[in-house]
């Protein structure tokens, strides 16, 4: 129905007078109301290409006024109506594109956009009942028109939902899934859970959180116990958690992790005397080495026994936890323990001084424990080194690290205590703190590699267990900062590296999809990452191609690596209204403009601003709520402040 005239063509918008019978703004058409004349509503134009141009009503005035009344304006009801309206983009039978190329004349006809004109418009958008489209809610501009999101074009690209806190996000994100979840579909998303909100949404999902012991159920959720195993951190990693320099302390921490495994190695059989002599040989010989070390310095002979009293009595601390740890059920090591402290205390009573010379005792007494020592099992032991990814005792890294350090000093290091402080204070904090309880965990059921690591986690296919959820939530709103960047940040690594190595027709099977919530926590604008590279970065602009997707979640988009949010194709913006946020949305995101700024501001509690691939044009949805709704409702002050009498009964 014809509802008005185009008076005036800008390149942005086109000036409309209304007709005098449509001043009311609505209109029914075939027992439907179609509000036309207000902000947001949608009008249609006809240009010379015989293309339906679609438009939104920006603003509305009055056409003229009275102004003969001294006392000021006078306005009238059946005044002539103009408004302007944005060209939003052009269909025709090869569907929906934004823009336009060829623009009306003036004096065209104006028409209502009923629901078979939006149809038209979004028909390669996936449409009502269909089992591939996501039913996120209705539209803001067209009265009870259902949007839907084409699983296709959301699920093949990573998506970023934004807005402030209580604007909405989480229970976008839930119903996406449990959208997907009704239609039967046999993903695999695994949910990065910040603050613990999304387990009551999903309930048959699994769910799992660190630092508990055995599964526990709270309400209808059920909790698992989630591990991070140590020895899967390759080395970047583990220098990234220890916060130590790539460049100087890099090569002491690959010293000690080789060390650890070595001591692992040796000390694994109970009952092998060949690996228990190994495993004493090699201390031996390692501590022969050092005391060597000292005295070819050129200090004076008090200096050189000074230094070999101190060596000694640090090796004799580092191995007294040694044994209290790891040798006390172990009879053969614990055997071979007592002749390595036999020798220290053979050589400290070596280090001696007759009227301030060196009497040479220490010096023959290395001599003769060199010659005891098989060299060939030596080099057994030193070419013994740790793989990626292979499993070793983390009880060892202490002594490992202790017995590195200690090596150092005797190479004349003396300032490397304070060199890699900051680097044991983190490794004590890995071994004592109860916060990386789920990383110390030495249980064989986790798996001796990342495959077997992710198929226990039902993250990758597994034949021998059963798939009976699509959706993983790892709960981590327990852990700081730190810990879970690098949870996040390795867990991702491993998926990631999983998905390159399919290749042909396997990277396009069993896509993964992780989702970020509050992903400002670990993909940082301009900040300097706990791991050195932010695999999340990667994943951005790599994955596609290996059918690795995100999903990213942030209530501060100006904090968000821009590599990550540039990579998105779909966005879901809530209510926004911080700017510095608003700003740097304005500059990140392609075609957004400025009129797309005043709707996220004035947006309600579950509206969004949705554009991208997964729509052919921006569109204003009104979020149907999940059922069941995360956990991420406000606190009514009021009813806990004072409560009813009932509730006081109740309680």
């Amino acid at each position: 129905m014809i509802v008005g005239k185009i008076i005036s063509i800008e390149y942005d918008h086109f000036k409309v007078r209304l007709l005098n019978d449509a001043k009311v703004a609505s209109i029914n058409i075939k027992g439907k109301v179609y509000h036309f004349g207000n902000i947001g509503s949608y009008l249609k134009v006809t240009n010379h290409a015989n293309e339906m141009i679609l438009c939104e009503v920006t603003a509305i005035f009055e056409q003229g006024t009275i102004t003969d009344n001294p006392l000021g304006q006078e306005f009238r009801l059946d005044s002539p109506r103009e408004l302007f309206m944005k060209p939003i983009g052009s269909y025709r039978t090869d569907g929906f594109k934004l823009g336009i190329a060829t623009y009306p004349s003036v004096y065209a006809d104006v028409y209502v956009v009923t629901e078979e004109d939006l149809n038209d418009a979004l028909k390669d958008a996936v449409q009502k009942n269909s089992s591939r489209g996501v039913y996120l809610g209705n539209s803001r501009n067209l009265q009870g028109y259902q949007i839907h999101l084409d699983v296709d074009k959301l699920f093949s690209i990573h998506t970023a939902i934004l807005g402030n806190s209580g604007s909405g996000k989480s229970y976008t994100i839930a119903r996406i899934l449990q959208q997907v979840g009704a239609m039967g579909a046999k993903h695999t998303t695994i949910l990065f859970d910040v603050n613990g909100e999304y387990a009551q949404a999903f309930p048959d999902a699994k769910h799992i959180r660190p630092n508990i012991t055995k599964e526990t159920e709270e309400g209808k959720v059920k909790y698992s116990p989630f591990y991070l195993p140590y020895y899967l951190l390759n080395l970047d990693e583990w220098l990234s958690f220890l916060m130590a320099s790539d460049r100087t302390q890099r090569p002491f921490w690959d010293r000690v992790l080789q060390e650890c495994y070595r001591f692992y190695r040796i000390s694994l059989s109970q009952g092998d005397t060949g690996e228990t002599q190994k495993f004493e040989l090699y201390i031996r010989w390692r501590i022969s080495q050092m005391l060597a070390g000292i005295l070819s310095r050129t200090d004076s002979d008090t200096s050189k026994i000074t230094s070999a009293q101190g060596l000694l009595a640090s090796i004799q601390t580092a191995l007294s936890s040694f044994k209290t740890e790891k040798t006390e059920k172990n009879e053969k090591n614990e055997v071979a323990l007592k002749n390595v402290i036999t020798t220290i205390k053979e050589y400290q009573g070596a280090c001696t001084i007759v009227y301030g010379m060196n009497d040479n005792k220490l010096s023959e007494k290395i001599k003769a424990q060199i010659g005891e020592i098989d060299f060939e099992e030596i080099r057994d032991v030193l070419e013994t080194r740790l793989p990626h990814g292979q499993y070793y005792d983390y009880r060892f890294l202490k002594i490992a690290a202790e017995m590195t350090l200690i090596d150092e000093e005797a190479k004349g290091n003396s300032r490397i205590r304070e060199y890699t402080s900051t680097m044991f204070a983190r490794l004590e904090y890995f071994l004592e703190n109860p916060e990386c309880t789920f990383m110390r965990t030495d249980s064989s059921d986790l798996g001796a590699n990342k495959d077997e690591y992710l198929k226990k986690l039902g993250i990758i296919p597994n034949a021998s267990v059963p798939k009976n959820t699509s959706l993983l939530t790892i709960e981590l709103n327990s852990l700081g900062n730190d810990t879970l960047e690098l949870v996040t940040g390795v867990l991702t690594r491993m998926i990631f590296d999983y998905r390159k190595e399919r290749s042909g027709e396997a990277r396009r099977k069993n896509p993964i999809h992780l989702i970020l919530d509050e992903a400002h926590r670990y993909i940082r604008k301009d900040k300097e990452y706990i791991l050195k590279e932010n695999l999340f970065e990667r994943v951005a602009r790599e994955g596609r191609k290996y059918a690795c997707y995100l999903l990213i979640s942030s209530q501060r988009p100006s904090e968000l690596s821009p590599t990550v949010l540039s990579q998105c194709a779909n966005y879901i913006i809530h209510r926004t209204q911080n700017k510095v946020d608003l700003d740097y949305i304005y500059s990140v995101l392609p075609y957004f403009t400025e009129d797309y700024l005043i709707k996220i501001k004035q947006a309600s509690p579950g509206e969004a601003l949705v554009f991208g691939a997964c729509v052919p044009m921006p569109l204003q949805v009104e979020v149907i709520k999940a059922d069941p709704e995360p956990n991420s409702k406000n606190c009514i002050i009021s009813e806990e402040w004072w409560p009813s009498q009932d509730s006081k009964v109740n309680s």
